[in-house]
């Protein structure tokens, strides 16, 4: 498992997760579902710092990678900047447990917080920035590539979403 956007060809990979559509000819892309994100911190550090009104406001920001920033800021934010990170990660559960630890506030995708959200150990903020839900696909090097197994594999990861 890696968060880089590996090259499903050159590096012998049967099946990726990833958000978006790419178009790419060489791949085979099945839909799963949309992915919603959301601006979350944890109870305490709002108790600390307050909820901040804007993305500006917010100084504490848990950053993921650039390449990951870079989408969010396009795909999901519709070309917004996110706030300068103070703490940078590549791992949506790192992020995730940095917020819930009172690091900071952090872009989560709804699925990763959604019980803490209900036990209130995590608060959403700013609620009223609009966010688009990028699709997450199951994506394949070329349909000639997809063996019974990968086949197999992939069918029961798409039922997990329906």
């Amino acid at each position: 498992m890696t968060n880089a956007a590996l090259d499903l060809i050159g590096d012998n990979v049967d099946v990726a997760l990833r958000m978006g559509v790419r178009g790419d000819l060489e791949r085979v892309e099945r839909k799963l579902s949309p992915v919603d994100w959301q601006f979350c911190a944890g109870a305490d550090w709002i108790k600390g710092k307050g909820v901040p009104a804007s993305l500006k406001d917010i100084t504490e920001f848990i950053s993921p990678a650039s390449d990951l920033r870079m989408f969010l800021e396009h795909f999901v934010l519709g070309g917004r900047e996110l706030p300068t990170g103070m703490i940078t990660a590549d791992n949506q559960l790192m992020i995730r447990d940095l917020a819930l630890s009172g690091s900071g506030v952090a872009l989560l995708p709804s699925g990763l917080c959604r019980d803490l959200i209900k036990s209130g150990r995590l608060i959403t903020i700013l609620p009223d920035i609009p966010i688009k839900a990028p699709v997450l696909n199951l994506t394949f090097p070329s349909r000639a590539d997809i063996t019974p197994r990968v086949r197999t594999f992939a069918d029961v990861l798409a039922a997990q979403f329906t």
